[in-house]
C-alpha cells in the first residue's frame, strides 16, 4: 500500500464533491478512477497531489496517509511535490525542452550537471529521448500534441516521485499517441504507481490492475480491472459500464 485514503470528503464552499471516500493505492499498480462527468474524479486526483490546497474556498475531512505520513486539512499543501501530477491539456511551459525537464530541479537547488543528467533519464523513461535529443534548444511548443504530454510526463518525473498522477492524460490525443502513452504507462508501472483518472473505458481496461468506480462524490464499486469489468457487483456498475448512463 502506498497511499491510504480516509474519510475523506471534499467541499467548495458548501458544496459538496467527494463524500466520505476510503480506499487504498498499492504499489506499482496502474489503478483508473473511472466515473461519469462532474462525480469528483479529478477532484480527488488534485487532493491526492495536494495542488487542490492553493483552489479558494476548498476545505476537506478526513485523511490520507502517504509515505508513512498523514495529510489532513491542516499540512494538505505539505503534499505539494510529492507526487507528480499531469494535467488533461499538455501543459508544456513555453521554454525549451531543455528548460522544462531542468525546471523543478533548478528550482530545487540541483547542480547542473545533475539536472542533465536527470532530464535525459527522464526523458528515455518516456520514450521521447530519440525524438528529441538532437532538438534540446527547441520551444516545446513545437513539439506534438503526443510529444508534449510525454514532455510534461517525463518533467514531473524529474523530482523522483513514486506516484504519478494523470488527468485523462489521452483525452486530447489520437489513436497513435495514445497508443504510445498507454504502453509507456505499462512500462512505468515497474517503477511508479500510477493513478489515472479517464473516461475511456476500453482504456481502463487495457491499461488497469486495479479500479475505482465513482459517482456522485462516492465509491461505488472498487477491485481488480477483471473483477470489476467480468463480473460487478453493484447494479450502478453494471449500468455505467454497458453505456446506460454517464
Amino acid at each position: 500500500m502506498v497511499i491510504d485514503i480516509r474519510n475523506l470528503t471534499t467541499y467548495y464552499d458548501s458544496q459538496k464533491v467527494l463524500d466520505d471516500i476510503s480506499f487504498k493505492i498499492r504499489k506499482n499498480r496502474i489503478t483508473s478512477v473511472i466515473g461519469p462527468s462532474g462525480c469528483g474524479k479529478t477532484t480527488l486526483l488534485m487532493t491526492l497531489s495536494g495542488l487542490v490546497n492553493k483552489v479558494p474556498h476548498f476545505s476537506m475531512q478526513g485523511e490520507i496517509e502517504y509515505r508513512k505520513k498523514t495529510f489532513t486539512k491542516d499540512n494538505l499543501g505539505e503534499l505539494i511535490g510529492r507526487t507528480g501530477f499531469v494535467f488533461q491539456q499538455p501543459l508544456a511551459f513555453p521554454l525549451s525542452i531543455e528548460k522544462n525537464m531542468i525546471f523543478a530541479t533548478k528550482y530545487a537547488g540541483i547542480e547542473k550537471s545533475e539536472r542533465e543528467r536527470i532530464a535525459v533519464e527522464k526523458l528515455k523513461e518516456v520514450n521521447l529521448w530519440e525524438e528529441v535529443k538532437d532538438n534540446l534548444k527547441m520551444k516545446a511548443s513545437r513539439l506534438s500534441g503526443g510529444q508534449q504530454q510525454r514532455l510534461c510526463i517525463a518533467r514531473a518525473l524529474t523530482m523522483y516521485p513514486d506516484v504519478l498522477l494523470l488527468d485523462e492524460p489521452c483525452s486530447a490525443l489520437d489513436v497513435k499517441n495514445t497508443a504510445i502513452i498507454e504502453k509507456m504507462l505499462v512500462e512505468l508501472k515497474k517503477d511508479y504507481t500510477i493513478i489515472v483518472v479517464t473516461h475511456n473505458l476500453s482504456q481502463a481496461k487495457r491499461i488497469s490492475d486495479e479500479i475505482v468506480f465513482v459517482n456522485e462524490g462516492k465509491i461505488v464499486e472498487s477491485g481488480t480491472c477483471a473483477g470489476i469489468f467480468n463480473d460487478p457487483v453493484e447494479q450502478e456498475t453494471k449500468d455505467y459500464l454497458s453505456g446506460n448512463f454517464g
